[in-house]
C-alpha cells in the first residue's frame, strides 16, 4: 500500500491517468456491491501497482497537451483523491460499506467465532417436507418432526455441506431423523410408518410473529407422534423475551394438538443454553408433552460433536465453516435417536 501511495502521489500526469478507470472501477464495485461480491477489491488494489509500475518505468510518452496551470490544479487535487481511494481500494469496499472484519472471499463470508454467527448461514436454504415411508400395507403410524437443521439441511455449496439430510451426520441413513424412523418401524412392525420432516428454524428466528397457518398442511397429515427439534437458533433481545418464547412454543404444540392421543416429545437444545432448556421443559410440562433432554450429550461427552468424533467417517475437509463441526456427527445422532425414542410410548 505505501508503495501505492507513494507512486500515486507524484506530480506526474501519467499516474493520474490510470487513477481514472480505478476510479471507476471503485465506484462500480460499490454500486454492484451486492451483486459482484466474487470480485475482491484488494484485487484491484494489487491490479493499480502493477499498472502503475508498468507506466512508471515506460519511456515517457510525448507531451499531453494540457493546460499548466490545470496540470498543476489536477496534480494537487488528485494527491488527496489517490490516497483516499488507495485506503478504499487496498482494504475494499467492505470498509465504505461499514463490514470490514468480515473479509470476502469469492462470495465466502467468514464468520466470526461465536456460536450464533458460526450458525447464521444454517436453515436458510432448501426447506421443504422431507417424507419417509415404508409403505406396508398396515394401518398408519404418522409423524411430524418440527426441526432445524439437525433434522434436515439441505445441500448448501458455499459453506461446504454438499449432502441432504440432519447435520452433520456421515450419511442420510446416520441421522438421528432415519434412525428413529427405523427404531419405530421395527417397533411397530405391523404398520405402515409415515414421517414428514420440515424445517422450522424460521420460527426459532421469528418466533413473535411466526403464522402456523403456513403448517396447515402438517397439521391436517393428522400425526400420531410431534417431535419438536428447535431452540438452537433462538435469539432473545426485549421484544423477543424467554416469556414470549414460552408462551408461542406452547402455542405451537396446541396448533397440532387436533386430536386429544397425540404424543408429543420436545428435545431440550443439543447447544446448551440453560435458559432455553428451562422455557422447553416449562412449555411441555404445561402441554402434557414428554422432554428429551440432549443438552447434556456434548457436555458430558464432546465426542457427540461431528468435530470432535474420533473416525468420523464423512469428509470433513469439505467444510467451510466451522459451524458444520458444532453439530452431531454419528456419534451425536445415534444418541438423539436414542433418547428420542425413550421417551415415546408406542
Amino acid at each position: 500500500m505505501f508503495l501505492y501511495v507513494f507512486l500515486s502521489i507524484q506530480p506526474d500526469l501519467y499516474p493520474i491517468l490510470i487513477h481514472i478507470p480505478l476510479f471507476l472501477f471503485f465506484l462500480t464495485n460499490i454500486t454492484f456491491h451486492t451483486f459482484i461480491q466474487d470480485i475482491h477489491t484488494p484485487i484491484l488494489a494489487s491490479s493499480g501497482f502493477l499498472c502503475i509500475f508498468v507506466i512508471k518505468h515506460l519511456p515517457k510518452c510525448p507531451t499531453i497537451p494540457v493546460a499548466s496551470g490545470l496540470k498543476r490544479f489536477i496534480s494537487a487535487q488528485m494527491k488527496i483523491v489517490i490516497v483516499v481511494l488507495s485506503f478504499f481500494l487496498f482494504f475494499g469496499t467492505d470498509v465504505y460499506c461499514g463490514n470490514y472484519g468480515e473479509s470476502r472471499t469469492w462470495g465466502l463470508i467468514e464468520k466470526k467465532d461465536s456460536l450464533r454467527k458460526l450458525l447464521d448461514d444454517f436453515n436458510r436454504i432448501d426447506v421443504r417436507v422431507v417424507t419417509l415411508d415404508n409403505k406396508k400395507e398396515g394401518i398408519p403410524y404418522r409423524i411430524v418432526v418440527l426441526g432445524n437443521s439437525l433434522s434436515h439441511h439441505g445441500r448448501a455449496e458455499q459453506i461446504g455441506w454438499n449432502h441432504d439430510h440432519g447435520m452433520a451426520a456421515s450419511a442420510p441413513s446416520r441421522d438421528y431423523v432415519h434412525l428413529l424412523f427405523g427404531s419405530i418401524e421395527e417397533a411397530m412392525p405391523e404398520k405402515r410408518v409415515q414421517m414428514l420432516v420440515y424445517n422450522i428454524a424460521d420460527f426459532e428466528r421469528n418466533f413473535d410473529t411466526f403464522n402456523f397457518d403456513q403448517l396447515e398442511s402438517l397439521k391436517n397429515f393428522g400425526p400420531d407422534l410431534l417431535v419438536l427439534q428447535i431452540g438452537e437458533n433462538v435469539e432473545l433481545n426485549e421484544q423477543k423475551t424467554i416469556e414470549l418464547f414460552e408462551k408461542r412454543y406452547s402455542e405451537l404444540i396446541g396448533y397440532f394438538k387436533t386430536k386429544p392421543e397425540l404424543s408429543v416429545v420436545c428435545t431440550t437444545p443439543f447447544f446448551f443454553s440453560e435458559p432455553m432448556k428451562n422455557a422447553i421443559t416449562k412449555s411441555a410440562e404445561q402441554m402434557d408433552a414428554r422432554v428429551a433432554d440432549i443438552s447434556s450429550l456434548t457436555i458430558d461427552d464432546p465426542e457427540n460433536l461431528a468435530k470432535e468424533e474420533p473416525n468420523y467417517p464423512g469428509d470433513r475437509s469439505e467444510w467451510k465453516v466451522d459451524g458444520i463441526g458444532m453439530h452431531p456427527g454419528d456419534k451425536g445422532m445415534e444418541n438423539i435417536a436414542r433418547i428420542l425414542f425413550e421417551n415415546i410410548d408406542l
